[in-house]
């Protein structure tokens, strides 16, 4: 319901229309009748300036939080992690990796997924967050930058435009059934090298293919999230499905032979993969990155790569050896035992208490008289995984 409503006394008459709001005379307290379309107008546009002070004092404070999640983080984590803590996720990697015994854990359960993401993305466009691209699974790890550190420590407040922007419409301009198609192609590839279809590629780059349509490497590379590796592995096959030459080979069950021929073609990755992560392990100056690739060596779950573990155990960065104890206790192998049982003694509480996980999934019988002294560690939750582990190696027959 329209009204006119006084600027000054706030006194107000119901009208049917804009046109029955013009050539009326001022108040009696002397002010002029402006038109609204509603109340609610009136009052956002009267405590406009207010209300834009709450909003943005609100994101600040959402800001600021997620930003100390990162910070608390024990290792580097990517996008859906991230928001899987904040909304209180109770997935194995949350739970088996201590996430849910931070702070910041659940705190953000009543947001959807779109809107966490939303906000990291613009923390990221603030450069409060940095976004590194991982070659080998194109992966996006998030950390703090200088600049992000200086604001969660400071009390200034920030302009995100979240809170009024929830109609956006991530599917503008993109070509539905491409995007379709990329999805059922990404899908694809990823039953067939047993990953989670992220790791292949997100649905972001996924949209950005299926709107501009990349005719070429160049032009699919600028792609934000697309990276050197992932057009090494499947910049070819995402090409020809974007400029209709892809036939559905990946999609063709009455053609088994080829599905086979493909998904062989699409392994022979895996070698330099590996090569790229133990690279990576042992070389770049960036810790956060070494534990990443740490964490996805005790990913993919290869008995094989303990001995790259090994050697990272003795890193000097604390993540580090973190992320070594915490893969070396995923992969679940015997040959593992002797790393884990020295790295009971690391200096780093998060260390010990993965390496005690670690020895009471193998059931680790040498490691009692260790893990028993332990038992006095002054970290609650490492003593508590102590005795968990303690408990697992004696319910052995």
């Amino acid at each position: 319901m329209p009204y006119m409503i006084c600027e000054g006394c706030s006194n107000y008459y119901e009208v049917n229309s804009r046109e029955e709001g013009t050539g009326w005379d001022n108040c009696k307290c002397g002010k002029p009748f402006k038109y609204y379309e509603s109340l609610e107008k009136c009052l956002f546009e009267k405590n406009k300036e207010l209300i834009t002070k709450f909003i943005n004092s609100y994101e600040s404070t959402v800001a600021r939080l997620i930003l100390f999640s990162l910070s608390e983080m024990p290792f580097p984590v990517g996008f859906n992690n991230t928001i899987n803590v904040l909304r209180g996720s109770k997935a194995a990697f949350i739970i088996d990796n201590g996430l849910n015994k931070l702070s910041t854990y659940s705190l953000f359960y009543y947001f959807s997924k779109r809107q966490l993401k939303r906000l990291i993305e613009s923390l990221i466009a603030e450069d409060f967050i940095k976004s590194n691209d991982v070659s080998f699974y194109q992966r996006r790890v998030l950390s703090l930058t200088d600049r992000g550190i200086e604001f969660l420590l400071n009390e200034k407040t920030i302009k995100l435009s979240i809170v009024l922007k929830k109609n956006e419409n991530l599917m503008e301009g993109v070509d539905k059934e491409l995007y379709e198609k990329l999805r059922s192609l990404r899908n694809q590839i990823a039953r067939k090298k047993e990953f989670p279809p992220y790791l292949i590629c997100s649905n972001e780059p996924l949209r950005e293919m299926a709107r501009s349509k990349p005719y070429n490497h160049r032009a699919m590379i600028s792609i934000k999230g697309i990276g050197k590796g992932f057009m090494e592995n499947y910049g070819e096959i995402f090409l020809k499905e974007i400029n209709g030459q892809y036939d559905k080979t990946m999609d063709n069950s009455s053609n088994p032979e080829e599905i086979n021929s493909t998904s062989d073609d699409l392994s022979k990755s895996d070698e330099s993969e590996v090569v790229d992560i133990c690279i990576t392990l042992f070389n770049d100056v960036d810790a956060d990155k070494r534990a990443h690739a740490a964490f996805l060596l005790g990913e993919m779950g290869d008995p094989n790569y303990i001995k790259f573990l090994s050697r990272a155990a003795k890193d000097k960065d604390s993540d580090v050896r973190k992320l070594v104890a915490s893969a070396l206790g995923k992969i679940g192998d015997k040959s593992a035992e002797n790393d884990l049982i020295n790295l009971l003694e690391d200096a780093t509480p998060e260390t010990r208490r993965y390496a005690a996980i670690g020895l009471g999934k193998i059931r680790s019988v040498k490691s009692l008289i260790p893990l028993k002294r332990l038992r006095n560690d002054p970290v609650h939750y490492v003593r508590d995984a102590v005795e968990d582990a303690i408990s697992d190696i004696n319910s052995v027959d």
